[in-house]
């Protein structure tokens, strides 16, 4: 790879990223089609539509209450049955962590000189344009986590202590 070329690479990107995407809320929008136009249809001809319907609106819920300081009792229930699914997302970096920050080159301090003003104001400004965007793909990560899990874990009649006791098997 030419590192001295790295730097006008990733300016590049993100420059194309904020005209395109950032700030644009029609880009977080269709990014929020994704699990009904795409996962669905393949988790319903695996599982069944209405099954897959149904463990999508609970999905939904139990991620857009996740903020919630206050949980109340039936939600604190789903997500101790989901405890083996939520260690093993965040021990993967799949809870919190974007694709997008990942591909802008957002957050090397490590890798890249990051010391110039112009660096850092281009990464302030395209971690802020992301916002609505990262927000749509994370949703859509973690419905799709949970859905795939309960799906799967309802096709055999497991719980998730008895999946997680065949898996270290």
């Amino acid at each position: 790879a030419n590192k001295s070329i790295e730097g006008y690479v990733k300016v590049a990107n993100q420059s194309a990223f904020i005209y395109t995407i950032g700030f644009n809320a029609s880009s977080a929008l269709v990014n929020l089609s994704q699990v009904p136009l795409f996962v669905m249809p393949m988790l319903s001809a695996k599982y069944g539509a209405d099954k897959t319907f149904t463990n999508w609106g609970d999905a939904s819920s139990i991620v857009t209450a996740g903020k919630l300081s206050d949980l109340p009792p039936q939600l604190k229930s789903k997500l101790k049955n989901l405890e083996p699914l939520i260690k093993l997302a965040a021990e993967r970096g799949q809870l919190n962590n974007s694709y997008l920050a990942d591909a802008l080159g957002l957050e090397e301090s490590g890798r890249v000189d990051r010391k110039g003003i112009f660096n850092k104001s281009l990464d302030a400004v395209s971690t802020l344009s992301a916002i609505g965007f990262n927000a749509a793909e994370r949703y859509n990560r973690q419905v799709t986590l949970i859905m795939s899990y309960k799906l799967e874990l309802a096709q055999y009649g497991k719980n998730p202590t008895d999946a997680q006791k065949q898996a270290a098997a």
